[in-house]
């Protein structure tokens, strides 16, 4: 299994070359985007300042094409932002960074090619951070590193040159190669995941990818190894980018993260962000 999701991570961090073999899409977009706020509060004859500074990076590759008898789709994406706030009316207040988003994500799907609906399909997820902290610091990235085997069958609902839409479903098996201090099981389940990529209009792009995971056995929870239960988790991003000239894009990120939809306390983590960025085409 190790060796398996090794290779898929040389294909997707490292496939371009295969573009020389046959007819591949490639592409790669960098954008920047910073934003300041500065408020001013008069109490009691006394003028106080407030501060907020952020940063958002973003990269987002993709590599399709075919590849023997099916189609290989490859993504990696780096979604990092946050901020500093300094505000003198608070006199415990210290300017720290403080991080709103740190996601990599490298994806790759192969689907096979048949005379019917369905198609067989073999995936690689991978997803850690870039700016792991447990300590002021401290910087250890990569940590934890999440590997996510998957096989199944997909349905192509909507597949033309602008639109990709499919349905697929299939086993899963989630490990992890760099676990860190934390210790975390790995886990066997059903993966059921709707995925969206394509034009609205000729200057908006929606992407949007919504999976829900769903564990076979219970394993140890997270943080309390004397309880288990059977993990459910689900995860839904999506980006929408309108095009205003070559460098310059408004960028509206909503995405939902539940680690565990089966806990009996559930809670989501939402990040809803828009961004005026300034934006490259490396290819």
């Amino acid at each position: 299994m190790l060796k398996s999701t090794l290779a898929a991570a040389l294909l997707i961090l490292a496939s371009p070359a295969l573009a020389c073999a046959g007819k591949w899409t490639k592409s790669l977009d960098v954008s920047v985007a910073a934003n300041q706020s500065h408020t001013r509060v008069h109490t009691a004859d006394v003028v106080y300042e407030k501060r907020t500074s952020g940063l958002e990076i973003k990269l987002d590759g993709a590599l399709n094409g075919r590849l023997g008898p099916g189609r290989l789709k490859n993504s990696l994406k780096l979604d990092y932002a946050g901020s500093k706030t300094k505000d003198q009316s608070d006199l415990w207040s210290t300017p720290r960074w403080t991080e709103s988003a740190d996601q990599l994500t490298a994806d790759s799907v192969y689907r096979l090619d048949t005379d019917f609906f369905v198609q067989p399909y073999g995936g690689v997820n991978i997803q850690t951070t870039v700016f792991d902290t447990n300590f002021l610091g401290e910087w250890a990235a990569f940590r934890p590193l999440q590997v996510r085997d998957s096989i199944g069958i997909s349905v192509p609902i909507i597949d033309s040159g602008d639109n990709d839409l499919s349905f697929r479903t299939g086993v899963f098996y989630q490990h992890y190669l760099n676990r860190g201090k934390a210790d975390r099981d790995p886990a066997t389940g059903l993966e059921t995941v709707l995925e969206f990529d394509g034009n609205l209009a000729k200057n908006i792009a929606f992407t949007s990818k919504a999976g829900l995971y769903t564990g076979i056995e219970a394993v140890d929870d997270f943080g309390n190894p004397e309880t288990q239960s059977r993990k459910a988790v689900l995860e839904w991003d999506n980006e929408l980018v309108i095009t205003l000239s070559k460098v310059l894009a408004v960028k509206i990120n909503y995405n939902v993260d539940n680690k565990d939809v089966s806990s009996e306390q559930i809670g989501y983590e939402v990040d809803h962000r828009t961004s005026l960025a300034l934006t490259w085409q490396v290819f």
